[in-house]
């Protein structure tokens, strides 16, 4: 059986209260806020946003960026899940008992790939 794979994210999801904290940005603003965003999204780097000149896009990434995270983690979480489900079908399909779940994301360093 082959070692689970990294799964990358295929984006990150823009949720309607993000609204309220964008709408007095102005397009320049939000330009650079969803710069920020996807770049944070896909390669986690953080935005040097200056708190002195841009409090507005401060204030709108303290807002979004735990949303980012949570939604990271619960992708994560399902691609691990769905791994895990790929790995019995496969083990009972040859024959084998699978590991319990604990076991198989030990043998595979699991969780010390986020």
């Amino acid at each position: 059986m082959n070692e689970p794979k990294q799964e990358k994210r295929p984006g990150v999801m823009i949720y309607f209260e993000t609204k309220n904290c964008i709408k007095r940005l102005d397009l320049e603003e939000k330009g650079r806020l969803l710069d920020a965003i996807l770049d944070y999204g896909e390669n986690h780097i953080e935005p040097n946003f200056s708190e002195e000149e841009d409090i507005a896009l401060c204030v709108a990434w303290d807002v979004i960026c735990p949303r980012i995270d949570n939604d990271a983690h619960r992708y994560f979480e399902k691609c691990i899940s769905a791994q895990y489900s790929n790995y019995c079908k496969t083990a009972k399909s040859e024959g084998k008992e699978p590991l319990p779940r604990g076991e198989w994301e030990i043998k595979y360093s699991i969780r010390n790939r986020s």
